[in-house]
């Protein structure tokens, strides 16, 4: 008794991929030029501003957390 379940018939086989439309496929890929790293200055500066935004809302929140920590060491001394 035949327990394998790949198909049989020709009819059940996958369809197969046509050899030339893969190599061309490859072909034009490798012939397509590299994307460069040139950013427009209206992106530079967006990005710089978030930047800058990440950085103070991270300096915030450390301040903030250490305020808090101390309010609640003043209130655990005042105990």
């Amino acid at each position: 008794m035949n327990n394998d379940s790949t198909p049989t018939t020709a009819a059940d086989l996958p369809p197969t991929s046509n050899e030339n439309t893969i190599s061309d496929a490859v072909d034009s890929a490798e012939s397509a030029p590299a994307p460069q790293d040139v950013q427009k200055p209206a992106q530079k500066r967006a990005q710089e501003q978030t930047r800058k935004k990440h950085e103070f809302m991270t300096n915030l929140l450390n301040n903030l957390d250490t305020l808090i920590y101390t309010e609640l060491c003043i209130l655990y001394y005042m105990e």
